[in-house]
């Protein structure tokens, strides 16, 4: 049916797009016009002060992930959010619900891609992350959700987890529930050696290897027993995770790392702004990549005058508003990271490799896959295997109006016009987002190599 992607293809010069003629160029003038009328549509949106509905949040968040996506557009989302979320009716809002179960169940269907290097780091509720190398899947202080909602982290990721981090015992971040089911498809739980609901306890300074992970823990500061994680993964990836540590002078000394989980509520035992607190210990720890976790947990109030509120997430788009070492990646619930995983689109045409190798038609025995990742065009549009002169990203393999690269980002298969009618098409704003990525904007922001590098030993 497609070319099968394990036959290399030899296609040769066609590594510029120049030359469009006659239809082609015409739809490039199209497609331009489309993104100008998307930014001035946006700009009017702007101008109203009209506020995003959390299904055009998600749309934007998904088209623009924290990877590789528009900053500019991923943080007027996230404030967007931000501002449902300050006010304590979003604990029971339903489309806050329906937005938090869709982004997590994007997790779920990304955990069985493949991480041939580096990591993947997945952020959940809470401090929760989940993380998966080329080896191992693990995790930290994993809950279900918020406690007055329903959804469960389904079995099919909690059934790969190796090892999970719980960093100490309040309920934001333990999840008996999540723990038993770990244990019980083999996993271990590691926690501090003061409690018993892990399977290894450790102290402060202790170490040990589980599951290929080399693992220090150090004693954290937070009023009851709190372990700081520090692993390193068979590759030399090292993430540490802070739990609630209060302050960045209980951080260990003399140590750094490639990716801090760092909890965004470090107001420096509340003498500091929570933005300050969350500088210093960046700044102390020096990490290529900072993802903040303990943002907008709502079994606190919010309330910004007192030290005990919860953590808005406009605190931490803040933080690198002064220069402060390496990135810091502000993520909402079922986004993830791709750390070191270079390059996620080695030919530039605007589609992952691991989406031009993955296999398209299970139903049909091989690989059935028409895109090359080494080569930006090796299809046309409407099932022509031939190059068209156009990156594979802007041509329409199926025909059925939607570009290869935008029904990748929605979870669709670009092989399958049947698969497109889902597509929250319905807004205008959607629309709009969907027209601009038709012109190709941000095409090669995948590409750009954002992604940081792992520290040079």
């Amino acid at each position: 049916m497609f070319k099968n992607m394990q036959t290399k293809r030899s296609l040769g010069g066609h590594s510029s797009y120049g030359g469009r003629s006659g239809n082609k160029e015409d739809g490039y003038g199209i497609k331009v016009r489309a993104s100008i009328l998307l930014l001035f549509v946006l700009l009017c949106r702007t101008v109203v002060c009209q506020t995003l509905t959390p299904p055009e949040i998600q749309t934007i968040l998904r088209t623009n992930p924290p990877s590789a996506g528009d900053e500019t557009q991923r943080e007027n989302a996230i404030l967007d959010l931000d501002e449902y979320l300050k006010d304590d009716s979003a604990r029971t809002d339903p489309d806050i619900i329906a937005l938090y179960e869709n982004m997590m169940g994007f997790v779920e269907s990304e955990i069985n891609q493949s991480v041939p290097t580096g990591a993947r780091l997945w952020s959940t509720y809470n401090h929760g992350f989940i993380v998966k190398t080329s080896d191992t899947v693990f995790a930290f202080d994993l809950v279900d959700a918020y406690d007055g909602w329903s959804y469960r982290i389904p079995d099919a990721v909690l059934e790969q987890i190796q090892v999970l981090f719980v960093s100490h015992r309040h309920d934001d971040h333990l999840d008996p529930n999540v723990i038993s089911s770990i244990v019980g498809f083999g996993g271990d739980v590691i926690a501090p050696s003061e409690e018993d609901f892990g399977t290894i306890g450790l102290s402060p300074n202790e170490e040990v290897t589980v599951a290929g992970l080399h693992v220090k823990a150090y004693d954290g500061f937070h009023g009851v027993p709190l372990r700081i994680y520090k692993v390193t993964t068979p590759e030399g990836v090292t993430i540490m995770h802070t739990g609630d540590n209060w302050s960045s002078e209980t951080l260990p000394d003399g140590e750094t790392v490639d990716i801090l989980l760092l909890n965004a509520w470090v107001n420096e035992s509340g003498t500091a702004s929570a933005i300050v607190g969350m500088r210093n210990c960046i700044t102390k720890l020096t990490p290529l990549v900072t993802i903040p976790g303990h943002i907008q947990e709502l079994r606190h109030d919010y309330d910004p005058l007192s030290t005990a509120t919860r953590v808005p997430f406009e605190w931490p788009l803040a933080v690198d508003d002064v220069s402060v070492p390496g990135q810091v990646s502000v993520q909402v619930w079922g986004e993830h990271y791709d750390f070191a995983v270079e390059p996620i689109d080695a030919d530039g045409d605007g589609l992952r490799d691991e989406d031009e190798t993955r296999d398209l038609d299970p139903g049909t025995e091989g690989v059935q896959n028409p895109f090359d990742p080494e080569d930006p065009d090796s299809t046309g549009d409407d099932g022509d295997p031939n190059p068209d002169g156009v990156p594979d990203g802007l041509n329409d393999w199926d025909g059925d109006g939607v570009n290869n690269r935008t029904e990748f980002a929605f979870g669709y298969n670009p092989t399958d016009a049947e698969s497109v009618p889902a597509l929250p098409l319905t807004s205008a704003l959607g629309t709009l987002a969907i027209a601009a990525l038709l012109a190709g904007t941000g095409l090669a922001v995948a590409a750009r190599g954002r992604h940081a590098k792992r520290r040079q030993q």
